[in-house]
Order: structure tokens, then C-alpha cells, then sequence
């Protein structure tokens, strides 16, 4: 059975073995202009223009009286100052009145589009962008803004259009970042490494465009150039919680979970509000087997953002391997509640059922996984074992058979598809599917295990010994093939060997606490004598 383990990727505006939904923090820039200043923090970075005539003024516009008019220039230092105070319903108000006097005022409806992108009218902004782009076509801090837009509204080939004609105006570093974040969405990850490569060259000094890179450089598994992405990154802004969370992901994809733990922590300590980060540290806490910190880490994310449904399935695995079952069947079914089309939850519910042999409630849950995800070849791999566990072999078989016709390169359905078929009598059947699980995983030690018992079923001492003895090397605190063994030594009449394989077989089931099967080697033993 296998449970699916989820990172979650932050991105900031910005599997059954293990199955990582990473979260990764897509940096903010900054940046400047001539005539505009940044004003939003995001994944890519919107301009917000001012007035000129107020370049190096440091006193307010004067304050007309009741009875004097707003000039459309005083309505758009009233709506500059509305935004930077955070009120963007009065900027859009003050923009829309600065506009209304001045129609041509192009500037005016750049920012009041930054505005209303601040309160996600991503369309109204648009509309708003594209007026002063119709005012003046080489605005090319309209047509980055127009860019952020689109990316928001997830039109990634409309955005990198936008960032590209900024480009060709006016090229800079964070319109090359934009795009390449436009073109990471898209999963074109060597278009945005040019894209970063060509930022960096502008900016040498520009962290988010390292941490960025490293992104692409992640996703392409290029872990140890995305650590030294995120190095970079670091070196250049100590205090960027993103670029330590993205670093710790890089080192538990590489194994090195105690480093993970630093970067995470770290993380936390610049960002003690960021669910994601606890829920990283959670991952790592959880491969090296500390269950009870991992289970700590996901509650406090949950605590952060209790619509954090990748915490709770995350949760909900730690709780299946400390044995809680239904504590695990808890967090798996709010998972699912937050998001009913989370096929991973329904899939990892379902081996928490399975465990407390509700092998329907399980079944159940891997069709609905599915139902959600066809190409699941692990929800399909999981339905065959409850199937073998009902004694419903055929099923069992035709499950296993579609999981290796969507991964051929899966062992364990091969595995288990052999041991149904050994169960029906084929015994060649199973002998060629533990082959192929050897073939793909030649470190396995059960395929030989059970393919020794094929063997032997069949007759084939001499194989099923060979098989077992591999079986031992692999893994010599394997109880079952020294038991094996040694009923195909006392077969072909060889007790002294039988005794030995016997003899260990009794002493690992007793260090294992399994009395019944102790018991039944200790009789094995008497009756050699």
C-alpha cells in the first residue's frame, strides 16, 4: 500500500511511495522607473505611475477650499495618496474623477488598474490597462501591469505577449523575472531559466531573480543548482524567508532532511505566519521518522490557515504511521471536505481504511480517486490489494494489470499481481511477475521471497532455495524465507540445513514478538528429530 506525501509550493505574489506537491515561494521584485514606482508586492511586478509634476516635492498638493474645484491633476495625487495608504476603493475613485476631467490621462488608468488589482478585479484592470496602452501604445509599464493581470487570470500565453512588448520598449530586469514567471507556469522551465539568466545579467544583485531560477531549476530536478540558486538569493537579501523555505525543499528532495529542518526553521523564524513553511518541516520531520514533531508542524499549520488541506492530508499520513488509523481517517476526510476533487486524500484515505480492514470503505475511496484522476496508477495498484483482501482475485488481478499499463515501470503492482495469481495456481503466471518486480527493483526482497514460494509450489526446490537465499541477503532480518528455506532443505532431505534456517526463523519471530509463528517453527524443529 502506499500513502502520498504532499509538499506545498508558496508561491508568493506572488505515492503511494511519495508523491510531492511542494510549496515554493515565487519571489516579489522591485523595481524602478523614471516616472513610476513600484507599488504592489507580487510575483511579477506591477508600476505605479505618479504625477511628474510632483518628482522631488516633499509637501503634500495645498488643500483647495469647499468652494474650489479638483483639478484632474490634484484628483490623481489624492488617488496616489489613497493607494499608498491601502485605500483603493478612494483611489479608484479619485483616478476615475482625475480621468473624467482629463480623458486622455493614460497614467490615470495605469493606476487606477493597479488599484483595482489590488481588490482581484483582475478584468476591470485589464479594461483599465488596456485605455492607457489605446492612449499610448509604447507605455510599457502598462503593458507589464497588463502582464501581472493576465497572469493572475492564468492567460500565461496572453502575459508573456504583454512582458514581451515591454521588453522591446523598455527592457529590464524585472520584466525579463515576469516573464520567465509567465513561462514557468506554463512548464516551459528552460525558457524561463533564459529568462532569469537574462534578468541576472541586467541585475547581478537581483535575489529574486535567483530564488526564481532556482524554481526552474527544481522542477527540472537540477537540485543542486537550484541550491545554489537559493544561496545566491540568500547572500544577497539574509532575510528572505522564501529562499530558505525553497532551499530546504532542494535538500529533502536530495535526502538531506536535517538540512531541510535548518531551512525550514529558519523560514519560520523570518516568517512565523507561514503555514507552508511548517508544513515543509512537517515532510522532512516525517522521513526521518519522527512522527510526533511532524503531527506538531501540520497542526500549527493548520492553526495558521485552517483551510489548509494539504496540511491536513499531510497530518493525516503521520497519523497512519504512528498507527493512529482513525485519527488519520480524521484529517483525510476535513481534507477532502476542503477540496472534494483531492484524489491524493481519497487515495490515502482509502489505505487508512484498508489497515482497519474496511476493505469496501476502501475500495470505495480508491474508485473515487479514480473517478477524480484516471491515470492514477497507485489508487489502481491500492483497489487491487482490498480486492486480493476480499479474496476477489480476478478484480484484484485487472486492477493491478491497469496500474502497470499506466506505469510500466511500477514494481509493486507486478509484486502483487503475482501474489494474486499465485494465489489462483498460476504459479508461471506469478514466477514472470515477480520477475519483472525483481527486474525493476532488483533490491526488493519480497519478489524473491514469494517467488521461491512460486518455485516451490511448482517443484522448483533447487530455484525456490535460490530465491530465498537472495531474499536473506537483502534483508536478513526477513523471518518468512529462512522458514521457507528450511521447509525445502527438510524436502530434499537435507535436516542439518533445515535446522540452521529453522532455528534463525524461530529466533527472529521471537525478537518480533510473533509468538504463533515461533510456536510453529518450534514444532518444525521437533519433528526433524
Amino acid at each position: 500500500m502506499f500513502t502520498v506525501r504532499i509538499l506545498e509550493k508558496i508561491e508568493q505574489p506572488g505515492l503511494d511511495v511519495v508523491d510531492l506537491f511542494r510549496q515554493i515561494a515565487l519571489q516579489i521584485n522591485e523595481g524602478t522607473g523614471s516616472e513610476q514606482i513600484p507599488a504592489t508586492f507580487s510575483s511579477s511586478v506591477p508600476y505605479f505611475s505618479f504625477n511628474p509634476s510632483r518628482v522631488g516635492s516633499s509637501s503634500p498638493p495645498p488643500v483647495p477650499s469647499s468652494t474650489e474645484r479638483l483639478t484632474a491633476s490634484q484628483f490623481f495625487d489624492r488617488g496616489y495618496d489613497k493607494y499608498k495608504q491601502g485605500d483603493y476603493r478612494g483611489t479608484i475613485e479619485n483616478y476615475t474623477e482625475a480621468i473624467r476631467l482629463k480623458p486622455d490621462y493614460a497614467i490615470a488608468y495605469n493606476n487606477r488598474g493597479l488599484a483595482r488589482e489590488r481588490l482581484e478585479d483582475y478584468e476591470g484592470a485589464i479594461a483599465d490597462y488596456n485605455q492607457a496602452i489605446r492612449l499610448d501604445p509604447d507605455y510599457a509599464f502598462a503593458y507589464n501591469n497588463r502582464g501581472n493581470a493576465r497572469r493572475k487570470l492564468e492567460d500565461y500565453e496572453g502575459a508573456i505577449a504583454d512582458f514581451t512588448q515591454a521588453i522591446r520598449l523598455e527592457p529590464n530586469a524585472i520584466r525579463y523575472n515576469n516573464r520567465g514567471l509567465a513561462r514557468l507556469e506554463l512548464e516551459d522551465y528552460e525558457g524561463a531559466i533564459a529568462d532569469y539568466n537574462q534578468a541576472i545579467r541586467l541585475d547581478p544583485d537581483y535575489a529574486h531573480a535567483y530564488n526564481n531560477r532556482g524554481l526552474a531549476r527544481l522542477e527540472l530536478e537540477d537540485y543542486e543548482g537550484a541550491i545554489a540558486d537559493y544561496n545566491q538569493a540568500i547572500r544577497l537579501d539574509p532575510d528572505d524567508a522564501s529562499a530558505y523555505n525553497n532551499r530546504g525543499i532542494a535538500r529533502d528532495e536530495l535526502g538531506d532532511y536535517q538540512g531541510a529542518i535548518a531551512d525550514y526553521t529558519q523560514a519560520i523564524r523570518l516568517d512565523p505566519d507561514d503555514a507552508s513553511a511548517y508544513n515543509n518541516r512537517g515532510i522532512a520531520r516525517d522521513e526521518l521518522g519522527d512522527h510526533e514533531g511532524a503531527i506538531a508542524d501540520y497542526t500549527q499549520a493548520i492553526r495558521l490557515d485552517p483551510d489548509f488541506a494539504i496540511a491536513y492530508n499531510n497530518r493525516g499520513i503521520a497519523r497512519d504511521d504512528s498507527g493512529d488509523h482513525e485519527g488519520a481517517i480524521a484529517d483525510y476526510t476535513q481534507a477532502i471536505r476542503l477540496d472534494p476533487d483531492f484524489a491524493i486524500a481519497y487515495n490515502n484515505r482509502g489505505i487508512a481504511r484498508d489497515e482497519l480492514g474496511d476493505y469496501q470503505g476502501a475500495i470505495a475511496d480508491f474508485t473515487q480517486a479514480i473517478r477524480l484522476d484516471p491515470d492514477y496508477a497507485h489508487a489502481y495498484n491500492n483497489r487491487g490489494w482490498s480486492r486480493y483482501n476480499l479474496e476477489e482475485y480476478e478484480g484484484a488481478i485487472a486492477d493491478y494489470t491497469q496500474a502497470i499499463r499506466l506505469d510500466p515501470d511500477f514494481a509493486w503492482p507486478y509484486y502483487n499481481r503475482g501474489i494474486a495469481r499465485d494465489e489462483l495456481g498460476d504459479y508461471q503466471g506469478a514466477i514472470a511477475d515477480f520477475t519483472q518486480a525483481i527486474r525493476l527493483d532488483p533490491d526488493f526482497a519480497w519478489p524473491y521471497y514469494n517467488r521461491g514460494v512460486a518455485r516451490d509450489d511448482s517443484g522448483d526446490h533447487e530455484g525456490a532455495i535460490a530465491d530465498y537465499t537472495q531474499a536473506i541477503r537483502l534483508d536478513p532480518d526477513y523471518a518468512w524465507p529462512y522458514y521457507n528455506r528450511g521447509w525445502a532443505y527438510k524436502k530434499q532431505g537435507n535436516k542439518e540445513r533445515a535446522r540452521a534456517d529453522f532455528l534463525k526463523a524461530a529466533d527472529l519471530y521471537q525478537q518480533q514478538g510473533n509468538t504463533e509463528w515461533y510456536e510453529i517453527v518450534i514444532f518444525q524443529l521437533r519433528e526433524l528429530d
